[in-house]
């Protein structure tokens, strides 16, 4: 059951990258090198994280403290710090390094996802195999749109409220995978960790049908 662990983030990126055949673009053509960028400094991370940290985590009987840890070491430092990578290294425009968040992030979490959830959890469950993995995914690609959304924002000279709203949308959205899983680890709450399920699905759903909408591959931003 650990195979669609491993292999659900490298399948999403060539998903998504075979989606230009019929007009849809998510990637500039050079993504595959921003994703094995990503896939060798991620296997780096896990290689010294491995050798050097405890071999589990430590899961408090806390939500606030669970939340924390979630939020800021299994996405937001990963994706700034990956974000202030490809901004440094990139000599691209800002809007054709915003297109490049997406195949990096899936790359990266091609080996952490993988790693975090087999060998960082003294017990792997149902939950770790299958609705982590997807709810990051929706996740990540959530986020993604609306920071894509954001550029065109800045690039259209829109209202200062739309870029607000964008980034809002875009921190609470990011705050629902970790939700859930302290609810689950916790064993709270079931019909609300439910619900978050659904509506992390049906908004990378809903958000995947307006970029298809207003996408024109020949593009960038």
């Amino acid at each position: 059951m650990s195979v669609f662990l491993i292999v659900f983030f490298p399948l999403m990126y060539f998903f998504l990258k075979s989606l230009k055949s019929v007009k849809i673009k998510f990637f500039y053509d050079g993504s595959l090198k921003s994703f094995l960028l990503a896939i060798l400094i991620s296997s780096l991370f896990c290689f010294i994280k491995l050798l050097f940290t405890s071999s589990y985590k430590q899961i408090p009987d806390n939500f606030i403290l669970n939340f924390v840890n979630l939020y800021l070491f299994d996405f937001f430092i990963f994706f700034a710090v990956g974000f202030l990578l490809i901004i440094l290294a990139s000599r691209k425009n800002f809007y054709h390094k915003v297109l490049t968040i997406l195949p990096f992030m899936l790359g990266f979490y091609s080996i952490y996802m993988p790693y975090t959830c087999l060998l960082t959890y003294e017990k792997t469950d149902m939950f770790l195999l299958f609705a982590k993995p997807t709810t990051f995914f929706a996740m990540i690609f959530s986020v993604w749109i609306l920071i894509y959304f954001f550029a065109k924002s800045i690039k259209n000279n829109e209202s200062i409220w739309i870029k607000i709203l964008l980034i809002f949308f875009a921190l609470v959205i990011s705050m629902i995978p970790a939700t859930i899983e302290i609810l689950n680890f916790l064993n709270i709450l079931f019909v609300l960790k439910i619900i978050l399920i659904i509506l992390i699905f049906a908004v990378s759903v809903l958000l995947f049908f307006i970029f298809a909408s207003k996408s024109n591959p020949d593009e960038i931003i």
